[in-house]
């Protein structure tokens, strides 16, 4: 019917094909040509064409007269882009200005010569399709050299154009081109007749005004886009408001919003509010009730007219893209939908009568093609359907247009409302004319549209509107709503503001035009876009997401037997899900998952319910959760109904899923499976419609049948498009299909079997179901038999297929695999290898410390790891030699305190029999903080002491892998792994590569870069040009995560960034979309009307679109749940960065400045993975590596790497330029991330550049950010310390202001002090800066000339002295005299630093520098002495008043005589009773009673020494001594009780516990000097409290912990004054005798040192609790004539649960926090008890380690309780323990949280080291009471007990047989 009007005919249509090619893609090949050669000569297509050589070039081919005038202008635009140029230009530029290869030449010949056969064609039409294929050729050809992407491109895009059925008719304007480019317009304008023009301007200017753009006649309301509808709302708001500038404000605003009628009938009333009352607020008018409910009639009048229709097509649409000759309409109802992109929409348009017909079209076809290209959409125009409502058309047709003319005006208007090369893109993209006969010699015209992405570009078309006449310009839309469809306006103001959206939709595009394509017909197609979508483009799912599945009930599904074993096929499914929802309240599908293993942890809604509410945390388990969200029937938890269902776990489930969802974010993946029919009375129906909706990108519904998922498919499609909703489901395979497509892409997770050697020499197997009751999760155990078993199960080739993908892992930078040592010549033995194996033996077997180190220090990137590893590999592995000679070792993957070194304990000892022959356990540590490292180690020194054996078998060794930076010119003096090679190293890596060369090919060699660097000696040279070469194949946004990248690995090389917040930089691109609100899209100024084409871009992210270049620089690794990268090496990473500075001309500056604006950027993702990208980054700032300095020590450096980079000059910087630069930087760090620590770094670093000011409002921001952080205060203090140091260093003496100095030092010390007080984790620092502070201060001071000259009478007048020279310094200086309060906290805080060194057990990591805190501290107190006058000198300035002071006296050969001189004065004093001589002043002379107690209560203790039994004290000096301490400690008690300045001292109540303990010939002999009972329970009550004010501090329980009271003296057998012994001695004496013997390892608690007859065992009954012993004395009293009766609560050390209730023996030792019951033991009930015991046999020990109370069967709580005896309430101390437990009794004491190791019977929290208290102890308090007695035959009893007897076999069974 379309005859000769149609261009489908044969040969016109291969014409136009042949030309479409030869000009559309011919065209885009060339400038692609042309772009790679202007990459390679390294310029701006504007620059080439500004060379000399180019000038010369145009300016020559001008004078020749090949290049016409307006073509020379051109080419010399500073605005010329490639898209502007024709193909004249192009082929002109190619051939001459560049030297191209002479088979590309050829081509672009080639392609001009068919070009030229076109021109010669005048009738348009080719007989066949040679020149197609002939001009294809040529550009396939020349494409060969573009890159792959390009040339794929290309070919799809010509692939495209040959199968379609036909294509747009050239225009004759195009056809003009190819014979003259410059000519084209004059000839143009002469073709047409001037009349026909100048009616066609009066026509089109006709309908300039109002409905210029609207030709139809009575449009819908339904309809009514922006334009049209804002004027019927103005004759609307006629009938509100007579305001005519309120009319035109909201007339305004919905033309600048594009809102259509659709869009304002959908409005609710919040969104009328949100979209009119902020704009007309702002053009001055109320938005007021009247115009609101206005508004909302006018809505509900647009509603009522706008009805649905019944009505049904009458016929069907011409096929798109194709022509039906035979086709044609009935007059009636047509309607239609497009579901997708390429689905066309249609655009009815019936025009007005008595116009130009042919105008009309082609006004309203250019707006068509405008706003279906921009919208990316198919389409077709139909010229004479008139709309209707709800999308719908009625057919009327329209008289015969004159094709000819009509292209005719197509040409004049594209000319004047596109640019040139828009034009094109119109031309390419439009199909023919048809004309479609509907009777009555009328006609409907069409168009088809299709926007290829092949063609179009991302940018917006905008046209200048109307062609002819007064235009604007205009951005057109098509735009879809519900069921109506119409062409919008975007106001050019918001046109930027949804730029993005325009980028999202090119790129739906492309992806639904790809789909196309590849779709396939087979069955399997569908499941393999399954498989595509849940792998994202990876191998495996979990690769990059985290899937979450959520499993329906199936009690009613079809084919119910078959079931579980259908699911049994995707066990890695379950097994890899981060948590299974299980809907069926039935057990069987996760026993037939897990089979006879424990893979998941189980709980019940309720369950997790009840823990968050109690603790308000996530469910924390050692492997994945499978949760039961509806009923366990094992647990009698009965499936509920909807309505409970909602009440009692909905919130349950849904928070949980919430919190798996902001944990990963973008990368969780939700399956759901459905296996009966779902409607909305099942709870999963709800859990369903949750995710769907909230998670819409995240999940997957997956099911057999879709009857079983029809009702929530309805109920989404009321949300949702079609389309979308459909991408939610899969459904239509059998299980077992779904499943055996499913099972491949989960990793597969066989029980884990760890083979470990036996000290027997055989081996033991550790199961998956083992190491799960064992809880281990924090280490990964080395198998003795690694890889060997899965290599004897491999064929050849897959064994050579498994070797090459390790090699080829390793070789490119991945961390070294345990395959790679199995495969023996991937890794090279490094020189110091053996080295470090011998280290090893030789400290497992001669080593003399409880825990042993070997740490492997080397340079970033020198293979430390390597080494490492590769230790553990030969001595874990069985084939080395036999399982007899291996060792268990594990791998340290987290630090968790006490749990981390639990677990180790349990691996080295799980099914090993004799204790004694456990083989050491080796750990292996690399990467973790120097914070984990300390507790690991103090934790591990706990363990070995606590499991440790007599035999002194080593319990473990740790291999620490530790990186350490160190300068060249040092490099050769130190041990250290370094960058560089041995001779024999070179030569395997030689012979290496050889083996290499056999078997790949040299491009697979080269990407080898690991390898290759190291083959190459680390040299720079090749580092720099192997990274050179590979970063020429990196994009643009692949080099700006490079950047981001090697920055932050050159400055922090073990960090590894995660994934996620580079998804977006790297073009992930979303699923699938959803809308906008309306306030959001106000917010973001986006236009309400375009909420529909404004769609979110979704969180489902696909593989990265990388390129093969950036592959090869990264490398990957899994940190908990995130997927993390990191440059390969260290080496490349600043190689990397610098060839990306010198390409792109970047300073450290810009590149650090662009870093932490991507991390801004990233901040507004509140995700954990940009939190931890941002501290990242913060630590780049905050991070203070180690430096081996050139006296071959480690040192911390002053501030990070980074730091120190941008604070050295380059470039021709000042010094004074990097600090500002610096300070910038730091700054802009906080303000992006808000870390307090940034800031404080920053005070920090203008403290060193001495810019004080600007370190105070640093640290002042830091403050306001974590105000509780002592830390900070103790860096302003620093602030004002250093200012302080300034200004007495660079200020003459004479000029310096001393009272600002004062003032000075005066806020560093404030400062200082608030640090102690918020100090709750024992770090000292604070303290000793006051003192240094205070000291310095004072010192400098002293030598100004002001005061130098009276040095002495300044002395003097500090220590109390009045006179008037000082008066200048007054009042600042008033605080630091002595007696005031400054002096006083300066005193006090160096009295807690001996007290801290001394009297609590310091850290396992603090040991080494234990002397050197020594020394400090004695120079601090000398200095000190030098100006504060002491009382008691010892030896010059040593003060001896102090246990710690007094005791280096007393061993220091120089100080003994000194210090026994004053204790022998003071006694002489004592003796004559100078303590109750009433004008003495007692605590003037409180210091010489100390140091006279001290000096002979060392005596005493050390009297059993042969060098000391001379000097046994007599009985009335011994009395002298006990009335002393009791003074002493009368003293500080009036301290304690007043408002003193001076806190009380520790050591009184030390020496009066200690000589004032009751025991029996005590008693006889100084009955009347030993203290008091209830006297004496109060003092030591006290002396808790005033241990915890100096040493505790607020601190919590678990610092407590850490700093535990130390132990020096235990009571001993003897008589008064004998019976005390140094526990020190005692320990010495022993290990001298264990050196004898060949034992060098220190004691552990088995050793039982304790066990030595020196001691005196007491007797008690131990409590309920196992934390204290009930102690009795009696004695008799002569002076009271009654019996009195002392109850002590005595804490134990190590918790003694097995005993309690139990009589048992101990001996008592004193700690500095009170006495401590040490070496508990039961008392056998036939045992005699005689007045006093020195020793037990071993025998008697009760040696049960699994004892508990028979009567309850589990251990107590453990909390505090009150225990009432004769003498009232006393309250006790409950030691807060951490249970260590057996495997074999892990499950049956979970519920019991204070059991003890069953095992040992201790509890296992770190706090029984020897001589140590339990630090935990809450409150220990003592109680007695005298109780009289009537009769006075009654004889004291001292509670002492003999050694047990050692019973033989018979009595032991006689005892059993009476239990019985």
């Amino acid at each position: 019917m379309s005859g000769d009007m149609l261009s489908d005919a044969s040969g016109s249509n291969r014409y136009y094909k042949a030309f479409q090619l030869n000009v559309d893609i011919g065209n885009e090949v060339l400038r692609e040509v042309l772009n790679n050669e202007l990459k390679a000569s390294g310029h701006s297509l504007v620059e080439y064409m500004s060379l000399p050589n180019s000038q010369r070039i145009i300016t020559d081919r001008q004078r020749r007269r090949v290049l016409h005038m307006h073509q020379v202008a051109q080419l010399n635009s500073p605005s010329l882009t490639l898209n502007e140029m024709d193909f004249t230009l192009l082929t002109f530029i190619i051939l001459n200005m560049f030297t191209i290869p002479a088979n590309d030449q050829q081509s672009v010949e080639k392609m001009r010569s068919k070009r030229n056969e076109l021109v010669h064609i005048p009738s348009c039409e080719l007989p066949d399709s040679t020149l197609f294929d002939e001009s294809r050729r040529w550009i396939e050809r020349l494409c060969s050299n573009t890159g792959d992407t390009f040339k794929e491109k290309v070919a799809s895009t010509i692939q495209a154009l040959e199968n379609r059925h036909f294509v747009s008719r050239v225009c004759h304007s195009s056809k003009m081109k190819l014979i003259m480019e410059e000519k084209w317009f004059d000839l143009l304008k002469s073709e047409h007749n001037d009349d026909e023009c100048v009616t066609l301007h009066g026509k089109i200017n006709h309908h300039r005004q109002g409905a210029s753009c609207c030709v139809i006649e009575e449009e819908s309301i339904q309809n009514m886009p922006s334009e049209k509808f804002k004027e019927y709302l103005g004759r609307q708001m006629l009938n509100i408001t007579e305001n005519v500038e309120l009319i035109n404000a909201v007339c305004e605003i919905v033309r600048s919003e594009s809102i259509s009628s659709g869009v304002f009938a959908d409005f609710s009333d919040s969104d009328l509010e949100d979209t009119f009352k902020k704009d007309l607020e702002k053009a001055g008018h109320k938005y007021g009730r009247g115009i609101h409910i206005g508004l909302k009639k006018v809505r509900e009048s647009i509603k009522q007219r706008t009805k649905a229709s019944n009505s049904v097509p009458v016929d069907t649409f011409r096929e798109f893209g194709k022509n039906d000759g035979d086709c044609s309409y009935k007059k009636g109802t047509v309607r239609c939908t497009a579901d997708d992109l390429l689905t066309p929409a249609h655009y009815f348009v019936n025009p007005n009568k008595g116009v130009n017909f042919e105008a009309e079209f082609v006004v309203n076809l250019i707006k068509f093609a405008l706003a279906y290209m921009n919208a990316r959409q198919n389409g077709t125009i139909h010229f004479g359907i008139k709309p209707s409502e709800n999308n719908e058309g009625l057919v009327v047709g329209v008289p015969k247009l004159n094709i000819a003319k009509v292209y005719t005006y197509i040409a004049q208007s594209l000319k004047h409302t596109l640019q040139r090369h828009e034009v094109r893109l119109v031309e390419v993209c439009l199909g023919p004319i048809h004309m479609i006969p509907v009777g009555d010699e009328l006609f409907v015209c069409e168009v088809d549209i299709e926007p290829s992405s092949s063609f179009l570009r991302e940018a917006v078309m905008n046209a200048n509107f109307p062609p002819w006449g007064l235009q604007h310009k205009k951005c057109f839309i098509f735009v879809k709503r519900n069921a109506s469809s119409l062409i919008e306006v975007v106001d050019q103001s918001k046109l930027g503001n949804i730029q993005n959206e325009f980028s999202n939709v090119f790129e739906k595009r492309k992806y639904e035009e790809m789909a196309r394509v590849s779709k396939e017909n087979d069955k399997q197609y569908r499941l393999r876009e399954l498989v595509k979508y849940l792998t994202a483009g990876s191998k495996y799912v979990t690769d990059e997401q985290v899937p979450h599945i959520v499993s329906g009930p199936y009690s009613d599904c079809a084919g119910l037997e078959d079931m579980p074993r259908n699911l049994t096929i995707m066990e890695s499914a379950f097994v890899s899900s981060d948590v299974v929802f299980d809907f069926d309240s039935s057990t069987d599908l996760r026993e037939v998952i897990e089979k006879d293993n424990r893979y998941f942890d189980i709980t019940l809604a309720e369950e997790v319910k009840s823990q968050s509410t109690k603790d308000n945390s996530a469910h924390d388990t050692p492997g994945p959760l499978w949760l039961y969200c509806n009923g366990n029937v094992a647990r009698n938890a009965s499936k509920m109904g909807i309505k409970d269902w909602f009440t009692s776990r909905y919130e349950t489930v849904n928070a949980l899923i919430e919190q798996s969802h902001q944990r990963h974010r973008k990368r969780t993946l939700i399956l759901i499976f459905v296996y009966q029919p779902l409607s909305s009375n099942d709870p999963l129906f709800h859990t369903a419609l949750d995710c769907c909706k909230r998670y819409v990108d995240e999940t997957k519904v997956i099911s057999d049948s879709e009857e079983n998922i029809s009702q929530l498919k309805n109920n989404l499609s009321q949300v949702f498009q079609k389309t979308d909703v459909d991408k939610l489901f899969f459904f239509g395979y059998p299980w077992q299909e779904i499943a055996t497509a499913i099972s491949p892409i989960f990793k597969h997770n066989p029980e884990c079997i760890c083979k470990m050697p036996l000290a027997s020499g055989s081996f033991a197997i550790l199961t998956q179901k083992e190491k799960y009751q064992l809880g281990i999760k924090d280490i990964e155990l080395v198998s003795g038999d690694e890889c060997s078993q899965s290599l004897e199960e491999m064929d050849d080739d897959m064994r050579k297929e498994t070797e090459k993908r390790e090699t080829e892992k390793f070789y490119r930078g991945n961390e070294v695999s345990w395959w790679n040592f199995e495969f023996q010549t991937h890794v090279c033995e490094r020189d110091v290898f053996q080295s470090y194996v011998n280290d090893v033996v030789t400290k497992i077997n001669e080593g003399c410390k409880r825990l042993e180190i070997v740490e492997i220090k080397h340079q970033p990137g020198a293979g430390g790891t390597t080494l490492g590893r590769h230790l553990i590999w030969h001595l874990s592995q069985f084939h080395r030699s036999d399982s007899a000679s291996a060792y268990r070792c594990c791998i340290v993957r987290n630090v968790t305190e006490k749990e981390t070194a639990d677990q180790i304990s349990k691996f080295r000892e799980y099914k090993e029999v004799d204790h004694e022959k456990t083989k050491t356990v080796i750990v292996f540590v690399d990467n973790e903080s120097e914070e984990a490292l300390k507790t690991l180690k103090d934790d591990l020194d706990s363990l070995a002491y606590r499991v440790g054996s007599k035999s002194g078998r080593l319990v473990c060794l740790l291999i620490v892998v530790t990186r350490v930076h160190i300068s060249k010119h040092n490099i050769d003096r130190y041990t250290v792994l370094k960058q560089f090679l041995s001779q024999r190293e070179k030569a395997w890596f030689q012979h290496r590569m050889q083996d290499l060369e056999q078997n790949a090919n040299h491009e697979d060699i080269q990407s080898l870069i690991a390898f290759n660097v190291m083959k190459e000696n680390f040299s720079d040279t090749y580092i720099q040009s192997t990274t050179k070469g590979i970063m020429e194949g990196l994009r643009p946004n692949e080099e700006k995560l490079l950047q981001h990248l090697s920055l932050i690995n050159t400055f922090d090389t073990d960090a590894m960034v995660p994934k996620l917040v580079f998804d977006e930089l790297l073009g992930s691109f979303a699923s699938s979309t959803k809308k906008y609100s309306t306030r959001e899209l106000k917010e973001s100024q986006k236009p309400v009307g375009l909420a529909d084409f404004c769609m979110q871009k979704s969180n489902k992210r696909q593989t990265w679109k990388d390129t093969e270049s950036l592959r090869l620089l990264i490398r990957h690794r899994n940190n908990a749940h995130d997927k993390c990268i990191a440059i390969v090496s260290p080496l490349l990473a600043n190689s990397i960065l610098f060839q990306l500075m010198g390409k792109y001309q970047l300073s450290n500056e810009n590149v650090v400045d662009q870093l932490l604006d991507y991390v801004h950027d990233q901040r507004n993702e509140d995700t954990n993975s940009s939190d931890s990208f941002t501290e990242i980054v913060c630590n780049l700032f905050n991070k203070r590596e180690k430096t081996v300095t050139e006296n071959g020590e480690e040192k911390r450096n002053f501030f990070s790497n980074l730091v120190l980079e941008l604070d050295s000059p380059s470039g021709g910087e000042t010094e004074k330029e990097c600090h500002q630069k610096t300070n910038r930087l730091m700054k802009k760090c906080f303000d992006v991330s808000g870390d307090p620590y940034v800031e404080q770094q920053r005070a920090r670093h203008c403290i060193h550049v001495h810019d004080f000011e600007e370190a105070k409002e640093a640290i002042q921001a830091s403050i306001e950010r974590l105000d509780k952080v002592p830390i900070l205060y103790d860096t302003y203090g620093q602030v004002y310390k250093g200012e302080l140091e300034f200004v007495l260093k660079n200020t003459d003496a004479t000029a310096v202001n001393v009272n600002h100095v004062i003032n000075l030092a005066t806020n560093a010390i404030k400062m200082f002090r608030k640090a102690q007080d918020l100090d709750q984790e024992g770090q000292n620092s604070s303290f000793s800066m006051e003192v240094l502070t205070a000291l310095y201060m004072l010192e400098q001071i002293s030598k100004l000339p002001c005061i130098k000259e009276n040095r002495n009478m300044f002395l003097r007048f500090l220590n109390g002295q009045n006179t008037d020279l000082f008066d200048f310094i007054l009042p600042q200086i008033d605080g630091y005299r002595k007696g005031n309060h400054i002096q006083c906290h300066v005193e006090e805080s160096l009295l807690f630093l001996e007290y801290e060194s001394t009297m609590k057990k310091g850290r396992f990591s603090e040991i080494r520098n234990k002397k050197e805190t020594a020394d400090n501290l004695r120079r601090l107190k000398d200095k000190f002495s030098c100006i504060y006058t002491e009382q008691v000198r010892v030896h010059g300035s040593i003060t001896a008043y102090t246990y710690n002071s007094i005791k280096d006296a007393y061993h220091n050969k120089k100080t003994h005589l000194a210090l026994k001189s004053v204790a022998e004065e003071v006694r002489v004093k004592v003796r004559r009773n100078y303590l109750s001589h009433p004008r003495i002043n007692l605590l003037e002379h409180e210091r010489e009673l100390m140091s006279f107690v001290g000096f002979y209560i060392i005596k005493l203790s050390l009297a059993r020494r042969n060098e000391e039994r001379e000097d046994v004290m007599p009985d009335e000096e011994f009395k002298k001594l006990l009335s002393t301490t009791e003074v002493l400690v009368q003293l500080q008690r009036d301290k304690l009780h007043t408002e003193s300045k001076w806190k009380p001292y520790i050591e009184p109540f030390m020496y009066i516990g200690l000589l004032h303990w009751p025991l029996p010939k005590r008693l006889d002999i100084h009955e009347e000097e030993i203290c008091e009972p209830e006297k004496y329970i109060q003092i030591l009550n006290e002396w808790r409290d005033v241990y915890g004010q100096r040493l505790e501090r607020g601190k919590r329980l678990d610092q407590h912990r850490r700093g535990r009271s130390t132990t020096f003296f235990a009571l001993a057998n003897g008589p008064p004054g004998m019976d005390i012994v140094d526990q020190d001695m005692i320990k010495g004496v022993w290990r001298n005798e264990q050196i004898k013997e060949g034992r060098y390892r220190k004691e552990v608690k088995e050793d039982d040192i304790w066990n030595d007859p020196t001691y005196i065992r007491l007797k008690g009954v131990v409590d309920g609790t196992g934390n204290n012993i009930h102690n009795e004395v009696k004695h008799f009293s002569r002076k009271a004539n009654e019996m009195l009766i002392w109850h002590f609560d005595i804490p134990t050390c190590n918790n003694c649960h097995i005993f309690r209730n139990r009589k048992v023996s101990f001996v008592l030792g004193f700690s500095w926090r009170g006495p401590v019951a040490y070496d508990v033991a039961e008392v056998q009930s036939c045992e005699l008890l005689p007045e006093s015991s020195t020793g037990r046999e071993r025998e008697t020990k009760n040696e049960d380690p699994n004892r508990q109370d028979v009567e309850t069967g589990q251990f107590a709580d453990g909390t505090d309780k009150k225990h009432v005896f004769e003498a009232g309430t006393i309250s006790s101390c409950n030691s807060s323990q951490y249970v260590s437990e057996t495997p074999s009794e892990v499950l049956a004491q979970q519920s019991d949280p204070n059991s003890p190791n069953v095992k040992t019977g201790q509890f296992a929290d770190g706090t029984d080291e020897e001589n140590v208290i339990a630090a935990a102890s809450i409150e220990t308090c003592y109680a007695s009471q005298p109780v009289s007695e009537t009769q006075p035959e009654v004889q004291a009893e001292q509670s002492g007990v003999s050694d047990s007897k050692k019973l033989t076999k018979r009595q032991k069974k006689n005892l059993k047989k009476k239990g019985k």
